[in-house]
């Protein structure tokens, strides 16, 4: 470890810095904190909590924002929690600290996925729209059709 007062090389055992006297405790236990957040949000996807995970995630990856390995976990939480657009925009991030075989075929996956959704959604707008327009026309015709002459009086 190296001392963040004055940049001395310290053993990990030591408290307090040989040099300056600054005690260690804190800060070691904050450059250990965002592994102690992955190892919590490993412990939430198996008991298949996914959106505890999925927020401990994004925070290790604040802490960490090149961490490859947090990135894709926190991606394949998104995806659990049925968030693919999540996914696929930190598949990106992660794609762009160097690719791998195994990452971009998941972010082919996810990318799958979020279009699945979105054109599905897509479809089912534009269904939903075309339908608004068909009751639309049928109340325009009804409203300026001639109105029907009053029946005669005897």
């Amino acid at each position: 470890m190296i001392c963040p007062i004055c940049a001395n090389q310290v053993g990990l055992e030591e408290a307090n810095c040989p040099s300056c006297q600054t005690g260690l405790t804190e800060y070691a236990q904050a450059h250990a904190y965002p592994d102690l957040l992955f190892n919590a949000a490993l412990t939430q996807l198996r008991r298949g909590q996914h959106a505890p995970a999925r927020a401990l995630l994004c925070t290790v990856c604040q802490y960490r924002p090149d961490d490859q390995a947090a990135l894709r976990l926190w991606a394949h939480a998104a995806s659990l929690c049925g968030d693919p657009a999540e996914a696929v925009r930190v598949l990106l991030d992660a794609l762009e600290l160097g690719e791998d075989p195994d990452l971009q075929r998941q972010y082919d996956e996810a990318l799958a996925a979020y279009e699945s959704a979105e054109s599905s959604l897509d479809t089912l707008l534009r269904k939903l729209a075309d339908r608004m327009d068909a009751s639309v026309s049928r109340l325009e015709a009804t409203a300026l059709r001639e109105p029907d002459p009053p029946p005669a009086q005897p």
